[in-house]
C-alpha cells in the first residue's frame, strides 16, 4: 500500500476486480483481463509483478532465466510455471507460492555479470543459468541450451565464457553433465532442431557436419547457407522448420536455392519434424549413402 500510495493509487482502486495479487504485497492486472495486452508472456508478467518486491541480491535464474533469455525449454518443462529465484549466498534462498528458490553460492556468483540486467528484470547470466541446469537437464539438452545461448544472431556468450562459468561450478550438482555436454555445443545454430538433429547425426555413427555455413558454386560464388554441411563431399543436411511450409515466398525462395545448389553438384537431404523413430534413421540412412557414394569411407 505505501509504494502505490505513493505513486498516487487509492486503496479503492487496489481493491479492484481487474487486478490480482499474484504474490504477497503485490498486486497487478489480471492476466485475463481486457486492461492485460494480448499474446503477453504469463511467466515474464509474473516475473514483472515479483520484481516490485524482489532485493538486489536476488535473481531470476534457472528455468525462469532460460525463458527469459528466449532459450529453448524442453517440452517436458513448459508446464512448470513456477518463478524460479535465486539469491547470493548468505542471504537464504526465497520462498513462497508459486515461487521455486535456490542459494548461489558466493564462490559461484563471484564473476563479474553474474547478476545483470535483462529487459528491467534482474536475472542470473545466461552461462552461470547453463550451469545451473545442470542438475535438471539431460546431456542433449544442456547442448541444445548450449548452442541457444552461442546462436548465430545475437549471441549471449562465447564458448571461452561458457567454459569458463563451467569450471566454476565444478564439484556441483550436475557438473558431469556439463562437462559431458560442452564438448558437444557449437557456436553458430539457428534452431534447437537443427541441434537435434547434429546430435543424432554424430550418435549414429556419421561424421559431424560443420554448422551453418556458407555453400559455393563452382565460380565461387555463394549460392546458399546449409544447416548442417558435409563441404568435402558436398552432401547438405536441412531441416524444414514450420515457416520453410507455411511461408509461401520462403517455399519459393527454398525451391530455387535447391535447384542452384543441385546445379553445383551437390546432393541435398532434407528432414523435418515427421522425421522420428523409423523414419529419422531411414533419413540417416540416405545420409550416410551420399556420403558413401562421395567417398567417405565408414570406421571399421
Amino acid at each position: 500500500m505505501g509504494e502505490a500510495a505513493v505513486r498516487g493509487v487509492s486503496a479503492k482502486r487496489l481493491r479492484s476486480s481487474d487486478l490480482e495479487s499474484p504474490f504477497h504485497g503485490v498486486r497487478s492486472a489480471r492476466s485475463d483481463s481486457d486492461s492485460e495486452p494480448a499474446r503477453v508472456d504469463p511467466v515474464r508478467t509474473l516475473c514483472t509483478a515479483y520484481a516490485t518486491r524482489m532485493p538486489t541480491h536476488r535473481g531470476f535464474s534457472h528455468l525462469t532465466a532460460v525463458r527469459l533469455f528466449g532459450l529453448p525449454v524442453p517440452e517436458r518443462l513448459r508446464d512448470d510455471q513456477r518463478l524460479h529465484v535465486s539469491a547470493i549466498a548468505p542471504h537464504r534462498a526465497p520462498r513462497g507460492a508459486g515461487v521455486r528458490g535456490y542459494q548461489l553460492s558466493i564462490e559461484h556468483a563471484q564473476a563479474p555479470g553474474t547478476l545483470q540486467m535483462l529487459d528491467g528484470l534482474r536475472v542470473i547470466s545466461a552461462v552461470d543459468t547453463w550451469c545451473q541446469m545442470g542438475a535438471h537437464l539431460t546431456v542433449d539438452e544442456l547442448v541444445v541450451v548450449g548452442d541457444g545461448i552461442l546462436r548465430r544472431q545475437r549471441p549471449l556468450a562465447t564458448l571461452g565464457e561458457l567454459r569458463n562459468a563451467a569450471e566454476r561450478y565444478a564439484g556441483a550438482r550436475g557438473a558431469r553433465a556439463l562437462s559431458e555436454a560442452l564438448p558437444l555445443i557449437r557456436a553458430g545454430t539457428d534452431s534447437p532442431k537443427e541441434t537435434e538433429l547434429r546430435l543424432a547425426i554424430i550418435r549414429s555413427g556419421l561424421p559431424e557436419p560443420e554448422v551453418n555455413i556458407t555453400v559455393y558454386d563452382s565460380y565461387g560464388l555463394p549460392i546458399a547457407r546449409g544447416d548442417l554441411v558435409y563441404p568435402r563431399y558436398k552432401v547438405l543436411v536441412e531441416y524444414d522448420g514450420a515457416h520453410h511450409r507455411e511461408i509461401e515466398q520462403q517455399y519459393f525462395n527454398d525451391v530455387d536455392r535447391d535447384d542452384r545448389v543441385i546445379e553445383a553438384g551437390w546432393r541435398i537431404i532434407h528432414f523435418n519434424r515427421s522425421h522420428r523413430a523409423a523414419r529419422q534413421q531411414s533419413a540417416l540412412e540416405s545420409v550416410r549413402r551420399a556420403l558413401v557414394a562421395r567417398g567417405w569411407i565408414p570406421p571399421a
